[in-house]
């Protein structure tokens, strides 16, 4: 079932990618998915995102990995920390 959410991306906010209902998903993954699972559901959110909101979650990631500046939005101060204790890198850009 993880895997079919991953692959299909059906936990993706349609209108609103800050509607983060993504986290109770990705709580999910990380509780019972297999940190392969854990990368590809983070990477998966990173890129729906709009090419802004992605410039600003590399910047807020490459920040809190350097200082651990808190990040601006409620779903990048819980993906990032997340992200950064996991060893996850941020996806390959487009």
């Amino acid at each position: 079932m993880l895997e079919q959410a991953i692959l299909t991306g059906w936990f993706l906010p349609q209108s609103n990618p800050m509607e983060f209902y993504v986290l109770d998903v990705l709580n999910l993954v990380v509780d019972f998915g297999s940190p392969e699972q854990v990368t590809a559901c983070a990477h998966r959110y990173i890129r729906h995102l709009p090419e802004e909101m992605q410039d600003t979650f590399r910047k807020e990631y490459e920040a809190y990995q350097r200082d651990g500046q808190a990040a601006s939005t409620i779903a990048f101060r819980k993906l990032i920390p997340l992200m950064v204790e996991r060893n996850i890198s941020l996806p390959a850009v487009k």
